[in-house]
């Protein structure tokens, strides 16, 4: 983002948008609630200063390194959603047994595997500064879901992994005219 300096009397909110990541690294001056979103992630490098809100939504990750946030409130959220879910079909029993009554181990087999990470990194030196609340929240959601279809006899295996970090580094400044919410969220699903 370049240097960007609004005071726009009309316009609530400016909202800025990306499908992989946005980096500040210019400051950023603005009258109305700045959001930023974006689907990968956000890495501030530069001062953002808004007289309103300012919200920062990521898909993975939030970085705020040697920056100062200055608002009314001050929202940053990171929220990692993976979902595998597969399904697999087999016939009857007897499809698995050969003439000896064995188990054919080569018969149907499903498998779904997921790995969701979310963070939000407060770096030593970032400064964040609102007059009403700071909400940090990182939240990983990873769902494994093997679904068998009909009457099967076979193999399903799922395996999931989420992590969350919600982190304000020592040395960092954080202050908030009112509540601080600081938050990490895992929603890990495994079925089979």
């Amino acid at each position: 983002i370049s240097p960007l300096a609004l005071s726009l009397l009309s316009v609530s909110r400016v909202w800025l948008q990306a499908t992989d990541t946005i980096t500040v690294n210019s400051p950023i001056t603005i009258t109305p609630s700045l959001q930023l979103d974006a689907g990968n992630a956000i890495i501030i490098n530069a001062d953002i200063t808004s007289l309103n809100d300012v919200e920062i939504n990521a898909g993975r990750s939030i970085q705020v390194n040697d920056a100062k946030i200055k608002a009314k409130n001050i929202t940053l959220t990171a929220h990692a959603s993976i979902t595998n879910e597969e399904e697999f079909a087999g016939g009857d029993p007897g499809e698995f047994l050969n003439d000896i009554g064995l188990l054919n181990l080569s018969g149907p087999v499903g498998t779904a595997y997921t790995n969701a990470a979310a963070e939000v990194l407060i770096n030593a030196s970032a400064i964040l500064e609102a007059e009403e609340a700071i909400t940090i929240k990182a939240t990983a959601e990873a769902n494994a879901i093997v679904n068998a279809l009909g009457f099967v006899l076979g193999i399903a295996h799922s395996d999931s992994t989420a992590t969350a970090t919600a982190l304000i580094k020592g040395g960092a400044q954080v202050d908030a005219g009112g509540a601080l919410k600081l938050e990490a969220n895992i929603i890990n699903t495994s079925h089979a």
